[in-house]
């Protein structure tokens, strides 16, 4: 229930401020005022920090019954938010428009850790452990800022600086390949990486990286437009 200032309050509160606005201008224009006795002017101070309190209390109501009335729809509107990117990046992943034995994650940057996690996977996929900056083809792309991609040998090069159970967990893979997912400023704010077990060059291929650059934006518009979760 919203709190109400009552009608009394409101009519102190109103007169307060034009007494409070009347002794200033009395003051300012006839500085012989000044002069009245000391207890008189105890008085008037007092009702002046009176009208001052009840002011700042009207306006402080005021200002909470604001925040109730706007905090309901705000919180819909984010939960509106979460669900929809819940069934929209899913789904974008799922049909990115390669074949099925395409996977696509999609990875941000968790400030804590300073590591690249997973934020949407591919249902009923492993899930991944995610990425040191600098590690991994996806890592590496953060790093960089730039596209990167691996296949066959390439992708246990050192240089990619995985440890023994990522090349335990991940020696099946045949092809990474990953993309920044940039704001309107050039701003990378997460990674798309696509990889497979089956590498038939589509995902590398010059339509490839086309396509996988493409699903970036529209990814890119959904973390801006509807999670909020960057700017541009």
């Amino acid at each position: 229930m919203l709190s109400r200032i009552s009608p009394v309050e409101r009519r102190l509160v109103t007169v307060a401020g034009v007494v409070l606005a009347v002794f200033s201008v009395v003051l300012a224009l006839f500085p012989g005022v000044q002069g009245i006795p000391l207890w008189a002017r105890v008085a008037i101070g007092a009702f002046w920090l009176l009208g001052t309190l009840l002011l700042r209390r009207g306006a402080s109501r005021q200002q909470d019954q604001l925040d109730e009335l706007l905090e309901p729809p705000l919180e819909r509107r984010d939960l509106q938010r979460r669900v929809a990117g819940a069934r929209l990046i899913p789904a974008l992943l799922a049909n990115s428009g390669f074949p099925a034995y395409y996977e696509f994650r999609l990875y941000l940057l968790d400030a804590d850790e300073d590591r690249l996690l997973p934020s949407y996977e591919p249902e009923g996929s492993p899930s991944s452990t995610g990425w040191a900056v600098g590690q991994g083809v996806t890592g590496r792309a953060w790093q960089t800022g730039e596209y990167d991609a691996a296949r066959g040998e390439a992708l246990v090069d050192p240089g990619y600086g995985l440890d023994a159970e990522q090349l335990q967990r991940y020696a099946g893979l045949q092809v990474v390949a990953a993309m920044p997912v940039r704001s309107a400023r050039n701003e990378v704010m997460a990674i798309l990486t696509g990889s497979s077990t089956v590498d038939d060059g589509r995902l590398t291929s010059p339509d490839g990286k086309d396509r996988h650059a493409e699903l970036a934006d529209v990814l890119a518009r959904v973390l801006i437009d509807i999670l909020q979760v960057a700017g541009d």
